[in-house]
């Protein structure tokens, strides 16, 4: 299960708060909620990773559909607080090269 929470903050950046795990099962759910964002004219979508506890390779390719979306009209996918599990499948897949991630709310907002 993947429980998503989304804050609008300023015109076009939306905080999509993530709790669970993003896979095959759930990554529907999150592509639903990067495509309303995108709908929306969002330029910067945040996600806040800290409760994720697992990514699939389905998850990671929602991940990437929805930067290539927000790319085409000059905007980005930005990812903090990830554990250290969550951290290594990026890391192994190459998605740590993909996405600017950083350790604190503040910091990804910044």
């Amino acid at each position: 299960m993947l429980r998503i929470e989304t804050e609008h903050i300023g015109i076009d950046i939306h905080l999509l708060k993530l709790s669970g795990a993003l896979d095959g099962l759930t990554y529907l759910d999150l592509l639903k909620a990067l495509n309303q964002s995108i709908d929306n004219n969002t330029k910067r979508i945040v996600l806040d990773m800290s409760e994720v506890d697992y990514v699939s390779s389905a998850g990671l390719r929602v991940l990437l559909q929805g930067a290539k979306s927000l790319k085409e009209i000059g905007g980005e996918i930005v990812l903090f607080a990830m554990n250290s599990t969550v951290r290594a499948v990026f890391k192994m897949s190459g998605f740590d090269s993909l996405f600017r991630s950083y350790a604190t709310e503040a910091e990804a907002l910044s």
